[in-house]
């Protein structure tokens, strides 16, 4: 291994005058490099302050104010408490119902990644939490038989691809959800194609695709439960709107029979400057005790945006559109049966 005080091989090592220079200037560039990485990290700026400081806010209320609660943000897939530490089987598919869902699984198509004998959902093991899983969503073999992200992913699109089929057991509430998710990744990907190439656009164009895709995926902050009532949260500060994607989110939750919720926090703070800093510095816990908060509940209604109520209202293109295979996937799925047949031979 070269040491910082190696000298090159291009060097001439018989020019003792090179050598000396070498020496003399590679530990300063070497320490200039350190100083510059070691220099005071970049603050963040007062929006990112205040969004952090709502959500906590907001986090501390529903801890105290509802049965249980869960940040909603990862939530793209079923069966997260199987991976993920602190997630409520209220928000989620309960192991019974993922055990019935592999069963299906296993009876509506070939588990391309596994000898039909050897498939880890066929043990016991597959169903108690992954401490240790593996976040690449095309990783099938972690080297356990826990359950993966892998069957995360394949078990969450069988379910939305069969929405409106009479299946139990499933958590309905997290099944909406992602058939939400679904909608609006499919939807981008469609609109992608349709388009132009981005580089392409014309500057108008790229100014109305940012425009219309500004907030995309649209990720809400928190599900809740109280009282047997799920509900939908985000956490806007002072003056933020929701993003179209979010109010698609909210207006379709509620018409599947939740209750969607804008918690508005008011934050005030008398020295901008020490909020960032000791935001930086100390945490977000330290950065509350600076600021006056004041909680505003606003129950979403649909009217909020005519844009997204247009697009929910459609049903049928809603669930069209959701549960669309997209050509990328069925030429992954192909090539997928291909290492099925392969591997079976």
């Amino acid at each position: 291994m070269r040491r910082y005080y190696d000298i090159p091989a291009e060097l001439d090592k018989a020019d003792s005058l090179k050598q000396s220079i070498f020496r003399a200037v590679h530990p300063l560039l070497i320490l200039r490099y350190i100083m510059k990485k070691s220099k005071t990290k970049k603050l963040p700026t007062i929006q990112k302050v205040l969004g952090d400081i709502g959500e906590s806010f907001v986090q501390k209320h529903l801890s105290i104010n509802s049965d249980s609660s869960v940040r909603a943000d990862a939530f793209e897939y079923l069966g997260l408490h199987l991976l993920r530490e602190r997630i409520d089987e209220d928000f989620d598919y309960s192991s019974e119902a993922i055990r019935a869902l592999t069963e299906r699984c296993r009876n509506s198509s070939k588990c391309v990644r596994f000898d039909p004998r050897k498939r880890p959902c066929l043990k016991d093991d597959f169903y108690k939490k992954n401490y240790n899983p593996i976040l690449s969503l095309d990783w099938h073999n972690t080297g356990d038989d826990k359950f993966r992200f892998y069957c995360a992913n394949k078990l969450s699109k069988l379910e939305v691809r069969s929405y409106l089929e009479d299946v139990s057991p499933r958590n309905q509430f997290i099944l909406d959800h992602l058939l939400c998710s679904s909608f609006i990744y499919n939807h981008y990907q469609l609109e992608a194609k349709a388009r132009k190439d981005y580089v392409s656009m014309s500057e108008v164009e790229k100014k109305e695709w940012n425009k219309y895709w500004n907030g995309h995926p649209g990720r809400l902050d928190f599900f809740a439960k109280k009282d047997g009532d799920y509900y939908c949260i985000d956490a806007k500060v002072n003056s933020s709107r929701l993003s179209l994607w979010q109010h698609v989110r909210m207006n379709w939750m509620m018409k599947c029979g939740y209750i969607s919720q804008i918690y508005n926090v008011k934050v005030k703070y008398p020295d901008k400057e020490k909020l960032i800093t000791t935001y930086s510095e100390e945490g977000v816990e330290s950065a509350i005790d600076l600021v006056e908060a004041e909680l505003n509940i606003i129950n979403y209604n649909y009217s909020m945006s005519e844009h997204a109520e247009k697009i929910v209202s459609d049903r049928k293109n809603f669930l069209s559109i959701a549960q669309i295979i997209l050509p990328s996937e069925e030429a992954a799925e192909k090539a997928a049966d291909s290492i099925y047949i392969f591997e079976s031979d």
